[in-house]
């Protein structure tokens, strides 16, 4: 699957897969991104994000990179601060199921309205609540490596391997829950 998305050239744009190339537009004020992604998508978990973003460039697992986006407001240090246990969890997800990262990125993004965080593949998407200060840190940092470990393990179950009738998305939605248990068991 090809994605192809347009937008102004100042915006950062996201999407499944892996960024095959970013080109310029003759009016030097657009741009056009183009993704590739090589495994089936379901619909449901298809994701785009343009904006302009802060980003913070975590270490790469495995050759996998590993990045973090949100609205400008938000500082790298609250995304660092937020999602900076991913490789650690990429770590233990992949020692306990014996399986590397299925995809060529892991990404996560958050803004405002989401409403919770999604496992899109290889572009996880979150609302900014989940972004933390030095203060909400203190209090919501178990809770958000919660959520990133459930949303990781639907790469595989949910992503990877998809039910074929959303009325068994407790399935993978369970499996997710379960991988929780296990990294709090872990950590």
């Amino acid at each position: 699957t090809v994605w192809e998305s347009a937008a102004d050239a100042s915006f950062t744009i996201l999407a499944n897969g892996e960024l095959v190339q970013e080109e310029p537009h003759e009016d030097g004020k657009t741009k056009t991104a183009h993704w590739k992604l090589d495994f089936p998508c379901p619909s449901y978990i298809t994701c785009f994000a343009l904006g302009e973003f802060s980003r913070f460039d975590d270490a790469s697992f495995k050759d996998v990179p590993v990045a973090y986006f949100a609205a400008k407001h938000h500082s790298e240090k609250d995304l660092e601060r937020s999602f900076g246990r991913t490789n650690a969890m990429l770590d233990f997800i992949t020692g306990k199921l014996d399986q590397p990262y299925p995809y060529p990125k892991y990404y996560q993004f958050a803004l405002p309205g989401i409403g919770g965080a999604m496992e899109n593949i290889s572009l996880v998407s979150w609302d900014d609540v989940f972004v933390l200060d030095e203060t909400l840190a203190r209090e919501w940092t178990w809770l958000v490596d919660q959520v990133n470990i459930h949303e990781m393990a639907h790469s595989y179950f949910g992503d990877a391997i998809v039910s074929r009738d959303f009325s068994h998305a407790w399935l993978k939605e369970s499996w997710a829950t379960y991988m929780e248990s296990c990294w709090l068991e872990h950590a």
